[in-house]
Protein backbone atom coordinates (compact mmCIF):
# COMPACT_ATOMS: atom_id res chain seq x y z
CA UNK A 1 0.00 0.00 0.00
CA UNK A 2 1.67 3.40 -1.30
CA UNK A 3 0.43 6.98 0.84
CA UNK A 4 2.23 9.92 2.05
CA UNK A 5 3.05 11.17 5.35
CA UNK A 6 2.92 14.77 7.09
CA UNK A 7 6.35 15.87 8.35
CA UNK A 8 7.17 18.77 9.26
CA UNK A 9 10.21 20.37 8.71
CA UNK A 10 11.74 23.63 10.13
CA UNK A 11 7.87 25.40 10.49
CA UNK A 12 6.68 23.84 7.17
CA UNK A 13 4.67 20.71 7.01
CA UNK A 14 5.53 18.39 3.42
CA UNK A 15 3.84 15.24 2.79
CA UNK A 16 6.45 12.62 2.28
CA UNK A 17 5.20 9.85 -0.23
CA UNK A 18 6.49 6.11 0.97
CA UNK A 19 5.18 2.82 0.53
CA UNK A 20 4.65 -0.37 2.40
CA UNK A 21 5.08 -3.96 1.32
CA UNK A 22 3.22 -6.29 4.06
CA UNK A 23 3.53 -10.02 3.99
CA UNK A 24 0.24 -12.22 4.19
CA UNK A 25 2.18 -13.80 7.07
CA UNK A 26 2.01 -10.33 8.85
CA UNK A 27 3.03 -9.54 11.58
CA UNK A 28 4.68 -12.96 11.67
CA UNK A 29 7.16 -11.49 8.94
CA UNK A 30 7.79 -7.86 9.73
CA UNK A 31 6.81 -5.35 7.00
CA UNK A 32 9.51 -3.27 4.72
CA UNK A 33 9.18 0.33 4.36
CA UNK A 34 10.26 2.37 1.27
CA UNK A 35 10.69 6.08 0.72
CA UNK A 36 8.36 6.26 -3.32
CA UNK A 37 9.70 9.75 -4.83
CA UNK A 38 7.99 11.75 -7.76
CA UNK A 39 9.85 12.35 -10.89
CA UNK A 40 11.22 15.87 -9.52
CA UNK A 41 12.53 14.34 -5.92
CA UNK A 42 15.63 12.23 -5.36
CA UNK A 43 16.49 10.14 -2.71
CA UNK A 44 18.94 11.24 0.17
CA UNK A 45 20.64 8.36 1.09
CA UNK A 46 21.07 8.61 5.05
CA UNK A 47 21.17 6.16 7.97
CA UNK A 48 17.66 5.21 7.38
CA UNK A 49 17.24 5.57 3.78
CA UNK A 50 19.36 3.50 1.59
CA UNK A 51 20.32 4.62 -2.04
CA UNK A 52 17.27 2.33 -3.31
CA UNK A 53 14.63 4.02 -1.12
CA UNK A 54 14.11 0.84 1.60
CA UNK A 55 13.79 2.49 5.21
CA UNK A 56 16.06 0.52 7.74
CA UNK A 57 15.63 1.08 11.35
CA UNK A 58 16.14 -1.40 14.43
CA UNK A 59 12.04 -1.19 14.94
CA UNK A 60 11.77 -3.70 12.11
CA UNK A 61 14.45 -6.17 13.04
CA UNK A 62 12.53 -6.77 15.89
CA UNK A 63 9.22 -6.00 14.90
CA UNK A 64 7.82 -9.22 15.00
CA UNK A 65 9.17 -10.28 18.32
CA UNK A 66 7.49 -7.50 20.37
CA UNK A 67 3.52 -8.33 19.78
CA UNK A 68 3.15 -4.49 20.96
CA UNK A 69 4.91 -3.43 17.32
CA UNK A 70 2.60 -1.85 14.89
CA UNK A 71 2.26 0.14 11.70
CA UNK A 72 0.53 3.44 13.47
CA UNK A 73 3.67 3.21 15.80
CA UNK A 74 6.73 2.98 13.32
CA UNK A 75 5.20 5.58 11.17
CA UNK A 76 5.24 8.36 14.06
CA UNK A 77 8.84 7.18 14.59
CA UNK A 78 9.20 7.92 10.53
CA UNK A 79 7.58 11.25 11.00
CA UNK A 80 10.01 12.31 13.89
CA UNK A 81 13.23 10.65 11.72
CA UNK A 82 11.94 12.27 8.39
CA UNK A 83 11.77 15.86 10.40
CA UNK A 84 15.14 16.27 10.69
CA UNK A 85 16.60 13.59 8.22
CA UNK A 86 15.12 14.68 4.75
CA UNK A 87 14.32 11.48 3.00
CA UNK A 88 14.33 13.25 -0.51
CA UNK A 89 15.61 16.76 -1.97
CA UNK A 90 13.64 18.55 -5.41
CA UNK A 91 15.69 17.97 -8.24
CA UNK A 92 14.98 21.03 -10.95
CA UNK A 93 14.55 20.11 -14.18
CA UNK A 94 15.68 23.08 -17.28
CA UNK A 95 12.38 23.14 -18.68
CA UNK A 96 10.23 23.05 -15.43
CA UNK A 97 7.44 25.55 -15.59
CA UNK A 98 6.73 28.26 -12.84
CA UNK A 99 3.91 26.63 -11.95
CA UNK A 100 5.62 24.70 -9.22
CA UNK A 101 3.44 21.81 -10.38
CA UNK A 102 5.02 18.36 -9.91
CA UNK A 103 4.11 14.91 -11.43
CA UNK A 104 2.26 12.17 -9.50
CA UNK A 105 4.38 10.52 -7.20
CA UNK A 106 5.20 6.87 -8.93
CA UNK A 107 6.24 3.40 -7.57
CA UNK A 108 9.92 2.66 -7.13
CA UNK A 109 10.95 -0.10 -9.96
CA UNK A 110 11.69 -2.88 -7.60
CA UNK A 111 10.44 -6.38 -7.97
CA UNK A 112 7.32 -7.11 -6.01
CA UNK A 113 8.01 -10.43 -4.19
CA UNK A 114 5.22 -13.26 -4.39
CA UNK A 115 4.32 -13.01 -0.60
CA UNK A 116 3.46 -9.50 -0.08
CA UNK A 117 0.49 -8.11 -0.32
CA UNK A 118 -0.55 -4.86 -1.91
CA UNK A 119 -3.09 -2.88 -1.14
CA UNK A 120 -4.07 0.51 -3.54
CA UNK A 121 -7.48 2.01 -0.84
CA UNK A 122 -6.06 5.33 -0.11
CA UNK A 123 -7.56 4.74 3.15
CA UNK A 124 -6.53 1.39 4.30
CA UNK A 125 -4.69 2.17 8.24
CA UNK A 126 -6.16 5.23 8.20
CA UNK A 127 -3.02 7.16 6.02
CA UNK A 128 -3.94 9.93 3.29
CA UNK A 129 -2.84 8.74 0.45
CA UNK A 130 -0.15 10.57 -1.34
CA UNK A 131 -2.02 12.40 -4.34
CA UNK A 132 -4.02 14.23 -1.40
CA UNK A 133 -2.03 17.15 -0.04
CA UNK A 134 -3.32 19.54 2.86
CA UNK A 135 -4.54 23.18 1.29
CA UNK A 136 -2.26 25.91 0.92
CA UNK A 137 -3.40 29.49 1.03
CA UNK A 138 -1.30 30.83 -1.77
CA UNK A 139 -0.76 27.84 -4.44
CA UNK A 140 1.21 30.18 -6.88
CA UNK A 141 3.55 31.31 -3.66
CA UNK A 142 6.65 28.60 -4.33
CA UNK A 143 8.21 26.66 -2.06
CA UNK A 144 10.26 28.17 0.93
CA UNK A 145 13.89 28.27 -0.05
CA UNK A 146 15.03 27.78 3.35
CA UNK A 147 14.58 23.88 2.91
CA UNK A 148 15.54 21.11 0.05
CA UNK A 149 12.47 19.38 0.26
CA UNK A 150 9.36 19.24 -2.15
CA UNK A 151 5.84 19.94 -2.62
CA UNK A 152 3.99 16.81 -3.80
CA UNK A 153 1.55 18.56 -6.10
CA UNK A 154 -1.06 17.30 -8.04
CA UNK A 155 0.03 17.64 -12.19
CA UNK A 156 -3.43 18.26 -13.78
CA UNK A 157 -4.21 21.63 -11.93
CA UNK A 158 -2.46 23.71 -8.80
CA UNK A 159 -5.71 26.18 -8.85
CA UNK A 160 -7.66 25.96 -5.95
CA UNK A 161 -10.35 23.20 -6.98
CA UNK A 162 -7.77 20.83 -7.40
CA UNK A 163 -7.08 20.44 -3.42
CA UNK A 164 -9.07 18.73 -1.06
CA UNK A 165 -11.61 20.38 0.21
CA UNK A 166 -11.05 21.01 3.73
CA UNK A 167 -14.63 18.82 5.03
CA UNK A 168 -12.97 15.51 3.12
CA UNK A 169 -9.77 16.20 4.89
CA UNK A 170 -11.43 16.24 8.14
CA UNK A 171 -12.90 13.23 7.30
CA UNK A 172 -10.30 10.93 6.67
CA UNK A 173 -8.60 12.65 9.79
CA UNK A 174 -11.68 11.56 12.15
CA UNK A 175 -11.16 8.19 10.40
CA UNK A 176 -7.52 7.96 11.36
CA UNK A 177 -8.17 9.23 14.78
CA UNK A 178 -10.90 6.26 15.45
CA UNK A 179 -8.72 3.65 13.80
CA UNK A 180 -5.95 4.93 16.26
CA UNK A 181 -8.28 4.79 19.22
CA UNK A 182 -10.06 1.52 18.27
CA UNK A 183 -6.16 0.32 17.90
CA UNK A 184 -4.91 1.82 21.40
CA UNK A 185 -8.37 0.14 22.91
CA UNK A 186 -7.39 -3.02 21.05
CA UNK A 187 -3.52 -2.89 23.00
CA UNK A 188 -4.70 -1.16 26.10
CA UNK A 189 -7.13 -4.06 26.83
CA UNK A 190 -4.25 -6.36 25.27
CA UNK A 191 -1.95 -5.34 27.97
CA UNK A 192 -4.04 -5.73 31.08
CA UNK A 193 -4.98 -9.01 30.06
CA UNK A 194 -1.17 -9.57 29.92
CA UNK A 195 -0.76 -7.35 33.31
CA UNK A 196 -3.55 -9.04 34.91
CA UNK A 197 -1.83 -13.22 34.42
CA UNK A 198 1.33 -11.50 35.11
CA UNK A 199 -0.25 -10.01 38.41
CA UNK A 200 -1.41 -13.58 38.87
CA UNK A 201 1.50 -15.55 38.40
CA UNK A 202 3.57 -13.36 40.48
CA UNK A 203 0.96 -13.85 43.30
CA UNK A 204 1.66 -17.59 42.87
CA UNK A 205 5.07 -17.40 42.53
CA UNK A 206 4.79 -15.36 46.10
CA UNK A 207 2.89 -17.99 47.67
CA UNK A 208 5.43 -20.65 46.58
CA UNK A 209 8.17 -18.58 47.48
CA UNK A 210 6.19 -18.46 50.92
CA UNK A 211 5.91 -22.55 50.91
CA UNK A 212 9.55 -23.50 50.16
CA UNK A 213 11.02 -20.67 52.56
CA UNK A 214 8.78 -22.18 55.32
CA UNK A 215 9.77 -25.67 54.26
CA UNK A 216 13.22 -24.54 54.40
CA UNK A 217 13.16 -23.09 58.14
CA UNK A 218 11.12 -26.43 58.95
CA UNK A 219 14.03 -28.46 57.42
CA UNK A 220 16.71 -26.44 59.09
CA UNK A 221 15.50 -26.53 62.82
CA UNK A 222 14.85 -30.10 61.75
CA UNK A 223 18.11 -30.12 61.00
CA UNK A 224 19.56 -28.45 64.09
CA UNK A 225 17.62 -31.09 66.16
CA UNK A 226 19.02 -34.10 64.04
CA UNK A 227 22.50 -32.52 65.24
CA UNK A 228 21.85 -32.06 68.36
CA UNK A 229 20.64 -35.40 68.67
CA UNK A 230 24.11 -36.69 67.09
CA UNK A 231 25.92 -35.26 69.34
CA UNK A 232 23.96 -35.90 72.50
CA UNK A 233 24.31 -40.08 71.33
CA UNK A 234 28.19 -39.25 71.00
CA UNK A 235 28.55 -38.41 73.95
CA UNK A 236 26.54 -40.89 75.99
CA UNK A 237 28.37 -43.27 73.35
CA UNK A 238 31.45 -41.87 74.70
CA UNK A 239 29.78 -42.18 78.50
CA UNK A 240 29.09 -45.56 78.16
CA UNK A 241 32.30 -47.12 76.81
CA UNK A 242 34.25 -45.32 79.63
CA UNK A 243 32.45 -47.18 81.84
CA UNK A 244 32.23 -50.36 80.05
CA UNK A 245 36.28 -50.03 79.94
CA UNK A 246 36.24 -48.92 84.07
CA UNK A 247 34.24 -52.20 84.87
CA UNK A 248 36.52 -54.37 82.29
CA UNK A 249 39.41 -53.14 84.65
CA UNK A 250 37.82 -54.61 87.80
CA UNK A 251 37.81 -57.90 89.23
CA UNK A 252 34.54 -60.32 89.13
CA UNK A 253 32.38 -60.21 91.97
CA UNK A 254 31.21 -63.28 93.74
CA UNK A 255 27.16 -62.66 94.00
CA UNK A 256 27.69 -64.70 97.20
CA UNK A 257 29.79 -62.07 98.65
CA UNK A 258 27.52 -59.18 97.66
CA UNK A 259 25.30 -59.84 100.64
CA UNK A 260 27.55 -60.32 103.47
CA UNK A 261 25.39 -62.47 106.15
CA UNK A 262 25.79 -63.75 109.38
CA UNK A 263 25.38 -67.71 109.94
CA UNK A 264 22.10 -66.72 111.77
CA UNK A 265 20.69 -64.78 108.80
CA UNK A 266 21.90 -67.59 106.35
CA UNK A 267 19.83 -70.42 108.33
CA UNK A 268 16.72 -68.17 108.00
CA UNK A 269 17.30 -67.93 104.32
CA UNK A 270 17.41 -71.81 104.02
CA UNK A 271 14.61 -72.69 106.45
CA UNK A 272 12.22 -70.08 104.30
CA UNK A 273 13.11 -71.51 101.16
CA UNK A 274 12.32 -75.02 102.22
CA UNK A 275 9.21 -74.04 103.78
CA UNK A 276 8.17 -72.45 100.50
CA UNK A 277 9.24 -75.54 98.67
CA UNK A 278 7.09 -77.49 101.09
CA UNK A 279 3.95 -75.41 100.43
CA UNK A 280 4.47 -76.18 97.01
CA UNK A 281 4.65 -79.64 96.80
CA UNK A 282 1.13 -79.22 99.39
CA UNK A 283 -0.29 -77.25 96.45
CA UNK A 284 0.92 -79.96 93.56
CA UNK A 285 -0.19 -82.71 95.38
CA UNK A 286 -3.81 -81.30 95.86
CA UNK A 287 -4.00 -80.79 92.21
CA UNK A 288 -2.95 -84.44 91.16
CA UNK A 289 -5.62 -85.87 93.76
CA UNK A 290 -8.74 -83.45 91.72
CA UNK A 291 -7.60 -84.38 88.39
CA UNK A 292 -7.32 -88.39 89.78
CA UNK A 293 -3.45 -88.53 88.99
CA UNK A 294 -2.97 -89.92 92.83
CA UNK A 295 -5.33 -92.04 94.94
CA UNK A 296 -6.54 -90.64 98.11
CA UNK A 297 -4.48 -92.99 100.32
CA UNK A 298 -1.25 -91.59 98.55
CA UNK A 299 -2.30 -88.05 98.63
CA UNK A 300 -3.03 -88.39 102.84
CA UNK A 301 0.54 -90.23 103.58
CA UNK A 302 2.50 -87.42 101.76
CA UNK A 303 0.12 -84.78 103.22
CA UNK A 304 0.52 -86.06 106.70
CA UNK A 305 4.32 -85.91 106.36
CA UNK A 306 4.84 -82.26 104.28
CA UNK A 307 2.39 -80.68 106.81
CA UNK A 308 4.04 -81.98 109.96
CA UNK A 309 7.45 -81.05 108.25
CA UNK A 310 5.95 -77.43 107.31
CA UNK A 311 4.96 -77.12 110.75
CA UNK A 312 8.55 -77.70 112.26
CA UNK A 313 9.99 -75.33 109.40
CA UNK A 314 7.60 -72.31 110.70
CA UNK A 315 8.80 -72.56 114.20
CA UNK A 316 12.18 -72.79 113.48
CA UNK A 317 11.81 -69.49 111.21
CA UNK A 318 9.32 -67.86 114.39
CA UNK A 319 12.68 -68.83 116.43
CA UNK A 320 15.46 -67.67 114.12
CA UNK A 321 13.66 -63.73 113.81
CA UNK A 322 12.95 -63.68 117.54
CA UNK A 323 16.55 -64.43 117.84
CA UNK A 324 17.96 -61.61 115.13
CA UNK A 325 14.90 -59.36 116.09
CA UNK A 326 13.42 -59.16 112.75
CA UNK A 327 9.90 -59.32 114.57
Amino acid sequence: MTGVIPVTYRNVTYNIPIGIWVMYDYPASPPDFFVMPTENMKIVVGKHVTADGKIVHPYLDTFNSIPQNSLIEFISILRKIFSTETPVVEVKHAAASQSYSMPQPVSMPMPRPNNYMYNNNPTNNGYMPYNNYPYQQNVNQPPPPSTSMSYPMNNASTNRNSLPRPDAKIGVLNEAREKITKDIEIINKELKDQIDILLSDNRKLSENEQKISNSIRLFEEEMLKVKGNITLFQDKNKELSDKIEQLKSKQEVNPDEILKLTPLMNQLVEVVADESAIEDMIYYLGKALISEQIDLNYYLKHIRALSREQFLKKVLIKKIRAQAQLI
